[in-house]
């Protein structure tokens, strides 16, 4: 941003800071003008992080993991590129942006309120029913729109302050650096991708019978009622588990199925031993290839492969290719295929699946 930009953006904090202390800016404290500074760059990053995108007719961008192709196709449209404006128009756009996403948020809040089952999870109960309810009350998308106002204590499988995207590419690595660099997002960015979030696990979960979910959760846990952790991750290891033995899906493990589940796992790692085997042997350009693909991040685990196929095939062909739920799930994928590598006995598969 050059001297001129400076300037006009100091102009729109200045006009709000009049707003704000009803007339008299010189009244406002350093942290006040500061807040506000940061709410003018929130809403020209609206509009900014939209530059040269796709968005529908309110301004919001069209994410695949949120809409199908063909409703992305009906609401193409393109607004300027950011450099073609000035401040001030950034800011208003961005303002408009806002303004309706948090309307767009709202209206999935209700929607997601019209089936919503905590399944007696009191955390997650008290964070759909309390802390987003509270959020939209008390947001100030004019002077404080970067405020995201509650803690989203339900931890979500993809925490919803940083993108999707860069989440599951983090878990093809072995260590974290892609998620630590990851763009973060606060305010209703937050708070839309946090309720995009919990509806998809509800639609996932709410396929099952209710009294086999609790079954389910109370087996993994007695206490699960009062705990903080993702209850749709128990449910994916379970389904994931019954799609990798060809086990009826609302049914629980068995002693014979913990068998049958090790020894297969105990065949793709000899496999897999062989393949890394044959791998170390080669030599030239075939060795320098294999070494890229790993520093690019490519998954060279057979049972992490296995795992995300048959993720995408449930999704697929039981939720009819429910938007965003195999990138949702994806890195709960790679997680219980690596805990199932890790289980060096047949018992322990009780700790991982149940």
């Amino acid at each position: 941003m050059d001297e001129d930009e400076m300037q006009e953006m100091l102009e729109i904090v200045a006009e709000l800071s009049r707003k704000y202390a009803s007339g008299d800016s010189t009244s406002i404290t350093y942290e006040t003008a500061e807040q506000l500074m940061g709410a003018v760059q929130y809403c020209i990053n609206e509009y900014e992080s939209e530059d040269s995108t796709c968005r529908d007719d309110a301004g919001d961008r069209i994410e695949s993991a949120e809409i199908d192709e063909s409703a992305r196709k009906k609401s193409l449209t393109r607004l300027p590129e950011s450099g073609s404006l000035s401040v001030r128009a950034r800011y208003d756009a961005g303002r408009r942006i806002l303004s309706q996403k948090v309307r767009t948020s709202l209206n999935s809040y209700n929607s997601l309120m019209e089936h919503f089952d905590a399944y007696g999870n009191h955390n997650l109960n008290d964070v759909v029913t309390k802390a987003i309810p509270g959020f939209f009350k008390y947001y100030d998308h004019r002077y404080y729109p970067q405020n995201t106002i509650i803690t989203c204590d339900y931890p979500t499988i993809i925490p919803p302050f940083i993108s999707i995207e860069k989440e599951v590419k983090s878990h093809r690595r072995d260590d974290r650096e892609e998620e630590m660099n990851s763009e973060t997002y606060t305010g209703i960015d937050a708070i839309s991708r946090y309720i995009c979030y919990i509806t998809i696990e509800q639609s996932f979960i709410g396929r099952m019978p209710r009294d086999f979910v609790i079954r389910i959760l109370k087996v993994n846990d007695a206490s699960y009622e009062h705990q903080f952790y993702n209850i749709s991750s128990i449910l994916i290891y379970h389904v994931l588990g019954c799609l990798f033995i060809g086990k009826k899906l609302t049914e629980e493990f068995s002693q014979p199925d913990y068998e049958e589940l090790y020894m297969k796992i105990k065949g793709m790692k000899s496999r897999q031993s062989v393949r890394d085997k044959q791998g170390e042997s080669a030599h030239g350009s075939n060795a320098k290839e294999s070494d890229a693909d790993m520093k690019n991040g490519e998954e060279s685990d057979v049972l992490v492969t296995v795992m995300k196929s048959l993720l995408r095939d449930m999704v697929s062909h039981i939720y009819e290719g429910f938007p965003g739920m195999y990138e949702y799930f994806s890195p709960e994928a790679v997680s219980f295929a690596r805990r199932l590598n890790n289980v060096s006995e047949v018992r322990y598969l009780r700790n991982v699946l149940v």
